[in-house]
């Protein structure tokens, strides 16, 4: 049986994923748009291609995470019923 203490940690790590999730999605947007403004102004530099790395990488830390959130719910769920 899970304690109250462990379902109020689980429950409070459960709200504080998606949020995380949602913000670092607007921030990933708000990027996009502003990488795509300064490309159509001609705009060119180093910082342009560090962005386009970021948001690679961004991509595929959420593609990652979709893919390992379940199994780690689950291993979560296992641990605090322990």
């Amino acid at each position: 049986m899970i304690s109250s203490r462990r379902q109020n940690v689980l429950a409070e790590s459960r709200m504080m994923i998606p949020d995380c999730h949602k913000r670092l999605e607007a921030t990933l947007a708000e990027l996009e748009a502003t990488l795509a403004e300064l490309k159509e102004s001609g705009e060119q530099g180093d910082e342009i291609g560090e962005a386009e790395s970021v948001i690679t990488e961004v991509k595929t830390v959420f593609e990652q995470f979709e893919d390992q959130l379940t199994s780690q719910e689950r291993r979560c769920v296992e641990v605090l019923a322990s």
